[in-house]
């Protein structure tokens, strides 16, 4: 479901406000139906020609895990990455990789600002290696 009164691209369905007030109920429930509801628009807006956007409010730390998150989604639907070797690159890409030094040139700390207690509430998918976590605050 992706706006309300639009039609699914796989399915010509025109979908209700109610359906997609629904949609948002379960994601409040399951963290991880958000996760899926993003992975379709961005798979939608790519099989569409269209472009994505990710940013959060100082385009650090959480544009750091959904950045790194669909360079590994789209390594694996479009250069045959395994399923096994997800979890290396994403981490890979997060302790090493461009974003990390995004937040040091941006911070003077390699580490991503997510509390304890943010981590927790993250989605598995979005949630910093614990070598690059520095406990703060989100800033």
């Amino acid at each position: 479901h992706f706006l309300a009164g639009s039609v699914h691209p796989s399915s010509n369905t025109v979908h209700s406000e109610e359906g997609l007030a629904n949609d948002f109920a379960c994601m409040i429930d399951n963290p991880e139906a958000a996760v899926t509801m993003l992975e379709q628009i961005a798979d939608a807006s790519v099989d569409l020609g269209f472009g994505h956007v990710i940013m959060c409010k100082s385009g650090k730390d959480r544009t750091s895990m959904a950045v790194t998150y669909e360079q590994c989604r789209f390594a694996r639907r479009h250069h045959s990455l395994q399923e096994e070797q997800v979890w290396p690159l994403l981490n890979a890409m997060r302790i090493r990789g461009t974003r990390i030094m995004n937040v040091k040139k941006n911070t003077g700390h390699m580490h991503y600002a997510f509390n304890e207690i943010q981590v927790k509430f993250l989605p598995e998918w979005y949630r910093p290696p614990p070598e690059t976590r520095s406990w703060g605050t989100d800033t």
